[in-house]
């Protein structure tokens, strides 16, 4: 390859551009290990090589159409990423590259110290962080649901009031007793009053048996008080029966270590059993979220509360109380494509380390891969962003509401702290607002610009358009449209007579699409 000595250093060396030219007709035998999004069997039919496909077939797709190898692809045989053994060898994918049995190991495979010392990785090509999957509580029948819009201390109140205002309507009428008329047989006793207060407070009451000026004011002012309970509780009781609020008392992974109800674990001798393994037995932070969770975790040395396989971890959150601690981008899309949303994800938006392709170590194409994904990123994101390749991929995020709320995503019914931003090379904004700047980007086009100017009197009727600037075009896409099929859309909120009438022709234009009621099922929620 050269030669070097002190005086002119390496003479000849092997170049990226000479590897670039062999690659071509190269034929590398890639494992991987089927993780959804990332990989997936796309075809299995008996007798023929399976067919794959998934984010990360995607990119090896395309480093392999820019550098011109060929690959076959198979999956790493005990189905686990890898991890080292008493013996000191390896197992999973990366125990393949290890024993040369495979070039390139590619899935939702995140760079570690330990792989590192073992293979070498492509640079990252998307960021990991860690999620924990839980089950949605179950509806159940409350019969004294209609008890929910007061708090329990605020009826304790108003019971009380009414004992009290009895009693004050009494001692009023015992103090000042009206005159008897001819023929009355009018009683006012303590129950009577008590009776009469009540009945008065639920609107069932009948004459008034007090004529006195004092007991008449202070009924009268009585009257307004369950005037103004009686409107209240209406309201807040019909917001109850049409808005389902659901809500956890675990909402980050500090809550989850805090608490012992729901046992949680992770996949036996993971990347993420490994990471709280670390963090968790660190004699700086044994006070630490880790070290609690660590606890959990290693309870009869893992085999209790851990899993073998990241599926069986996903049933056992699925038909048990359980939680399940993974990678966040496979519980979100786990989550997202429930069929039966009984799923919610919450978890950390901090990146520490990111997603890689494994090579064997010393390979001479790790440089090459890590260069030529730099430099092809548009086109790659520009194939990942075709309209067919759209169409698939934004079942992903299709049924998410683009706006945040509190931290969590509303997503399916679920909810999601991880905030997840998939600030990765290839995906840079699929998620949120960061949509129509991605089409923009991958389709190489101008997109129509979505301007919203808001009137201080007209914010309400301004909401709805800000909801179709931000979320239409992923909302068109997973109807079936192309991007190029969206046209400007005029959504202009103002005084003049012009802007409500571009505001007007935006709303048939929705309903033109078929996306008005979409729109409203978000602005509704």
């Amino acid at each position: 390859l050269g030669c070097w000595n002190p005086v002119t250093g390496l003479n000849g060396s092997l170049t990226d551009k000479k590897l670039e030219n062999n690659m071509r007709g190269v034929v590398l035998r890639v494992v991987t290990v089927l993780e959804e999004p990332f990989v997936m069997v796309s075809e299995n039919v008996l007798g023929k090589p399976k067919k794959y496909q998934g984010f990360s077939i995607d990119v090896l797709d395309a480093l392999s159409n820019y550098l011109g190898f060929n690959y076959e692809i198979y999956v790493a045989p005990d189905h686990k990423y890898g991890s080292p053994q008493e013996d000191g060898t390896w197992n999973g994918l990366v125990g393949e590259l290890v024993f040369k049995r495979a070039d390139i190991g590619i899935s939702a495979l995140t760079i570690t110290p330990d792989r590192e010392n073992v293979v070498d990785f492509t640079t990252r090509y998307m960021d990991y962080s860690v999620g924990v999957l839980l089950r949605r509580a179950e509806k159940t029948v409350d019969m004294f649901a209609c008890l929910a819009p007061f708090d329990l201390s605020l009826w304790a109140c108003i019971a009380g009031t009414v004992l009290l205002v009895g009693l004050l309507v009494y001692l009023l009428n015992w103090l000042n007793p009206p005159r008897l008329q001819m023929g009355s047989m009018t009683s006012t006793t303590l129950y009577n009053s008590m009776w009469f207060v009540y009945g008065s407070f639920v609107q069932q009451g009948g004459e008034v048996p007090y004529t006195t000026l004092a007991t008449r004011m202070m009924m009268g002012a009585w009257w307004l008080f369950a005037l103004i309970v009686i409107s209240s509780y209406t309201a807040n009781l019909a917001a109850f029966l049409t808005i389902t609020r659901i809500e956890s008392s675990i909402q980050s992974l500090q809550d989850l270590s805090k608490q012992t109800d729901i046992p949680y674990g992770t996949v036996l001798d993971s990347a993420v059993y490994e990471h709280v393994r670390m963090k968790g037995m660190n004699p700086f932070e044994r006070d630490s979220m880790y070290s609690q969770m660590w606890r959990m975790i290693n309870r009869s040395n893992g085999s209790e509360n851990n899993v073998l396989e990241s599926q069986a971890g996903i049933q056992k959150v699925k038909y048990g109380n359980y939680a399940f601690v993974w990678d966040a981008a496979v519980l979100e899309y786990v989550a997202i494509n429930d069929p039966d949303c009984s799923f919610y994800t919450i978890g950390n938006t901090v990146a520490d380390r990111g997603y890689g392709i494994a090579l064997q170590h010393g390979s001479p194409y790790r440089d090459v891969f890590s260069q030529r994904k730099r430099k092809t990123q548009p086109t790659l994101i520009a194939q990942l962003a075709a309209p067919k390749s759209v169409n698939n991929w934004l079942k992903f995020f299709s049924h998410q509401t683009i706006a945040e709320s509190g931290g969590y995503w509303q997503s399916c019914g679920l909810n999601s702290q991880s905030s997840r931003r998939w600030d990765s090379l290839l995906w840079p904004g699929c998620f949120g607002q960061y949509v129509p700047w991605a089409l923009h980007v991958c389709t190489n086009e101008n997109l129509p610009l979505w301007h919203l100017r808001v009137n201080t009197t007209q914010k309400r009727d301004a909401i709805c358009s800000a909801l179709a600037a931000s979320a239409l075009p992923a909302l068109l896409v997973s109807k079936g449209h192309h991007i190029e099929d969206v046209l400007e859309l005029p959504v202009v909120v103002e005084d003049k007579a012009e802007g409500c009438k571009k505001t007007k022709e935006a709303v048939l234009l929705l309903k033109k699409l078929k996306a008005w009621n979409d729109i409203k099922k978000v602005y509704s929620s």
